[in-house]
């Protein structure tokens, strides 16, 4: 790593000169997805076919749609019942739905990824023979179906609340059992036992030419155990004349069509479903979910949705893309509104392409073909929800809003001008051809502070590469004396903007403008303004270097812990986070992403090389020295090598961190901490540079300028 001379200047903000781009910055822009304040976007996810390894093959499905950016899902189990005897089974003889097991899987997985969830339970008509809408019951048949439907619904509200569902309906589309009052009795006692199991939201998903009739309302809509409003949204969206000719009707008049549907009942039939919505459990309002909306890529589908007559005619993959763009469009910031002024909350497109659901007009992949797959309109869902805001000279930058714990979503802006809203950067470089592109990721960043950095590993061939990285934390990482004499811990950051900075891109250089401030374990925030710019160097194949300036002023005093000064614990100006974890019954040795900690000095000796594996926990690991201070001074580098694979993550990249400094240089301190903990999962490692600080008193209007950097590399450094 090249050494270079590196400022720390302590001044009075008021004679700083710092120089930060404006944003110009837009709110309630349609062209931008900005959760919470817009519904989530998600898919409906459905087999019709029950495979031996179906767990893998929902799960696969589940990660495929969060690897695309979205973080809503609508999981279906599938039933078949015999139109002539009532009976409800797994298979008609022909057809097979998906194993409970397997739906369980999809349902533990979705939220291990912090996804929302919906279990939507599907029962069709043996050999599909009719639509499930058309389906009606009498005497032995009757008695029957609810037996069975009440069973079958009572087993997946079990999956539901086993697994963390967030919400379950008790019915998907049946109409003509809905609307028969001989029912009623049925619906009331399957809501009943369902609410009994499962503690998430209950609704039902209604077919959007029916949501307002006078026996769903006051048997399910007005059920006090039924918390939301769902309509498969396939209401006609234009005429005919409109949608004749490919790339028609143009997204501005979706939009209105759109826009109608939601909040003027005058604009068509049973338009306004907002507005009713917000009219239910005596005006208090129920959210609504648009439960199902699909178009297919042929001409004239947004006549009608529900239709495959289009299919007889000429593709148009261009109006269906159209039409997801618009409703998009039409939805924005609806769900900021209260319940009682119709709230919508989620929208669940039909539906993602897996295995079992071959054929389906509706079938929808990025990665497939414009019409089989329906990719040009997926795609357009994707850069909804994950928009590739910068993809030039071998560059892609996505910018996601991936509902991270303890992370806000903010304005995101490219050279100032705001292109996107979410919780995350993720910057890549391509290893491949112009042709052939092979994207690998070199930072992540997101806005509670974290960081991933990794190597391309651009020696190894697609899908071969080491995929993990080493979370660095923005800094600086504080622990102040509070007003009653207790300690502040302000080890984590609330980002509250990013601005990509593209000038210098086609030297393969990116840069990031980030701003924000330190806050602690409950969200309070310390009295600190951050600014940081982050610029990544050009990658090579196995190194990604990062170069972090950060400037903090101190809007209030404020006071240091006293007791945490001589422990290189108080003012911490770079950060790194690993895991070094306990054996446990899944890994007899223990896991970890680091199992070396090196300190060099300004020559690249080494200073200190501890052994992570065999460190002591819950306490500081480097102690004393003839100061009496904690920790090592460091004036090269702290390191966090994966000298040795381990399970779960095998070979993370090794990451060296630098604080530059003029002469005379000021005291830094090395210190790292490992908490006792054999969850495989948790990141239970932090190592972190400390400026040593003499006076716990830092007056309001000081500010502190520093620059480190950081080297993520598949070898170990030795400088």
């Amino acid at each position: 790593m090249t050494r270079t001379m590196m400022r720390w200047w302590i001044m009075p903000w008021i004679v700083l000169i710092y120089p930060v781009l404006i944003l110009r910055l837009g709110f309630a822009n349609p062209a931008i997805y900005e959760p919470p304040r817009d519904p989530t976007i998600g898919f409906n996810l459905i087999s019709w076919a029950n495979f031996p390894d179906g767990a893998q093959v929902w799960t696969n499905a589940v990660q495929d749609v969060y690897d695309h950016g979205f973080r809503s899902v609508s999981i279906s189990p599938v039933r078949f019942v015999n139109l002539t005897t009532g009976a409800i089974r797994l298979s008609d003889g022909t057809n097979t739905g998906p194993d409970p097991s397997h739906i369980a899987a999809a349902i533990a997985h979705a939220r291990s990824l912090g996804m929302l969830v919906t279990v939507n339970p599907f029962v069709e008509p043996d050999g599909f023979a009719i639509w499930r809408g058309a389906m009606n019951f009498d005497g032995l048949a009757r008695t029957q179906f609810w037996q069975d439907y009440t069973d079958y619904l009572l087993e997946m509200a079990g999956i539901a609340q086993a697994n963390g569902a967030h919400r379950m309906t008790i019915g998907t589309e049946l109409r003509a059992i809905v609307r028969d009052s001989r029912h009623n009795a049925d619906w009331s006692n399957v809501i009943d036992v369902v609410n009994a199991v499962f503690s998430g939201q209950l609704g039902y998903a209604s077919n959007w030419d029916n949501y307002q009739n006078d026996n769903l309302i006051s048997t399910i809509w007005e059920n006090a155990n039924i918390d939301f409003m769902g309509v498969d949204a396939y209401f006609p969206l234009v005429t005919e004349s409109q949608a004749d000719g490919i790339g028609n009707p143009s997204i501005a008049l979706l939009e209105e069509s759109w826009k109608g549907i939601f909040d003027d009942p005058a604009s068509g039939f049973l338009h306004g479903v907002l507005r009713f919505a917000a009219a239910r459990k005596n005006g208090a309002g129920m959210p609504c979910v648009l439960t199902e909306h699909g178009t297919i890529p042929y001409d004239k589908t947004t006549v009608q949705p529900f239709s495959t007559t289009p299919a007889m005619n000429v593709p148009d993959p261009e109006e269906q893309a159209h039409d997801y763009k618009a409703l998009i469009r039409a939805a924005d910031h609806l769900q900021e509104r209260p319940v009682s002024e119709g709230r919508l909350e989620e929208i669940h497109i039909w539906h993602w392409g897996m295995p079992g659901a071959e054929g389906s007009l509706w079938f929808l992949d990025p990665e497939g073909d414009a019409i089989v797959t329906g990719a040009m309109a997926a795609q357009c869902l994707v850069d909804v929800v994950a928009p590739r805001i910068w993809n030039e000279n071998g560059q892609l930058v996505i910018a996601k809003a991936d509902i991270l714990e303890n992370a806000a979503s903010v304005p995101i802006a490219m050279n100032g001008d705001v292109v996107a809203y979410g919780d995350q950067l993720v910057l890549s470089y391509n290893v491949g051809t112009a042709s052939e592109p092979d994207f690998r990721q070199a930072v992540v960043s997101d806005t509670n502070g974290l960081a991933r950095i990794r190597h391309l590993d651009g020696d190894e061939r697609a899908g071969e590469e080491d995929p993990f990285g080493t979370s660095i934390k923005l800094p600086p990482g504080l622990i102040l004396e509070a007003s009653d004499g207790s300690e502040d811990f302000q080890l984590s950051m609330q980002v509250t903007r990013m601005n990509l900075l593209t000038a210098e891109a086609s030297d393969r250089i990116l840069k990031v403008e980030m701003s924000g401030f330190p806050v602690n374990a409950a969200g309070v925030a310390a009295p600190v303004s951050i600014d940081w710019l982050m610029t990544i160097l050009p990658p090579g194949n196995d190194a990604t270097t990062v170069v972090l300036d950060v400037t903090a002023r101190f809007d209030q005093e404020v006071r240091l812990s006293e007791p945490r000064l001589n422990q290189a614990e108080t003012f911490r100006v770079a950060m790194l986070s690993s895991s070094n974890t306990d054996p446990n019954a899944e890994y007899p040795e223990g896991t970890h992403d680091a199992d070396e900690l090196r300190v060099t000095n300004a020559a690249g000796e080494t200073v200190v090389e501890q052994n992570l594996t065999t460190a002591p926990r819950d306490r500081l690991l480097l102690p004393p020295d003839q100061s009496e201070r904690n920790g090592v001074v460091v004036t090269g580098a702290m390191q966090l090598n994966q000298e040795m694979p381990a399970p779960l993550n095998g070979d993370p990249p090794n990451i060296s961190t630098r604080v530059e400094a003029e002469a005379p240089e000021p005291a830094y301190r090395a210190q790292a901490f490992i908490q006792r903990t054999d969850d495989a999962n948790q990141d239970n490692l932090g190592a972190w540079i400390n400026k040593t600080v003499n006076d716990p008193v830092i007056p309001s209007g000081t500010a502190f300028m520093w620059t480190i950097h950081i080297v993520a590399s598949d070898d170990i450094i030795n400088d």
